[in-house]
């Protein structure tokens, strides 16, 4: 009821605002709401096809003192044809248009009862729209709640990742010092390694006299004898 009522009075400010303006106004982007000028009747000139501000002949000096004059004409509209009523000095009288406005909209009051009526499809596209609309907020709030988590999720795994690269940058840098104690090890290696060679050819040698030696005192002994 109250959107056929908005409905009504819109449609009286917008027949108003057509009598004030007498511009032209478009309904669903192509039919033209205007006059049909080839039924209008210049009440300076008194010719068909033209509004009394648009006519080229002199105007008459008599029609300044002349009362009002209302003439009743039909105007073709794009939703319909309706009687208007035409001052000829003032213009366009749109009071019937307002009282069929009001009877109309008593008609839509009467006829909103019914289960059929717009208001209760448009009731119920609203109670969609709003279910919808809550579905989505839901929705939202769980995205904005899943965003929260795996921003946390993600500071936390940054944190892991700098502390990962600080004991990556220590073991590089311990790793040059191992390596240059695996240098000086194995250097200490190959020396000693050398010295066991030295000695070991030491000791052969030093066999090998006592064998010489242990040789000549038997050899000494046996001279001895004889």
């Amino acid at each position: 009821m109250d959107l056929r009522w908005q409905m009504a009075m819109l449609t009286m400010r917008a027949r108003r605002f057509l009598k004030n303006t007498r511009r032209k106004f478009y309904m669903n982007g192509n039919e033209t709401i205007g006059f049909d000028k080839s039924k209008m009747e210049c009440y300076n000139y008194h010719k068909r096809g033209h509004f009394a501000r648009e006519c080229r002949a002199p105007r008459s000096q008599d029609t300044k003192h002349k009362e009002s004059i209302r003439r009743t004409m039909l105007i073709e509209t794009s939703a319909s044809s309706a009687l208007v009523s035409y001052d000829g000095l003032k213009g366009y009288d749109w009071s019937d248009q307002a009282e069929e406005c009001l009877t109309n909209f008593a008609l839509m009051t009467y006829s909103s009862t019914s289960s059929n009526s717009q208001v209760s499809t448009d009731s119920n596209c609203l109670s969609s729209c709003l279910e919808n609309s809550k579905i989505l907020k839901e929705k939202n709030e769980q995205l904005l709640k899943d965003f929260r988590t795996y921003k946390k999720y993600a500071i936390t795994y940054k944190t892991g990742l700098e502390s990962v690269e600080a004991r990556l940058l220590v073991y590089k840098k311990n790793e040059s010092v191992y390596v240059e104690d695996i240098k000086i090890l194995k250097r200490e290696i190959y020396l000693k390694e050398v010295a066991i060679t030295e000695l070991r050819r030491q000791l052969e040698l030093a066999q090998k006299q006592k064998d010489e030696i242990q040789l000549t005192v038997k050899n000494l002994r046996i001279h001895q004898r004889i």
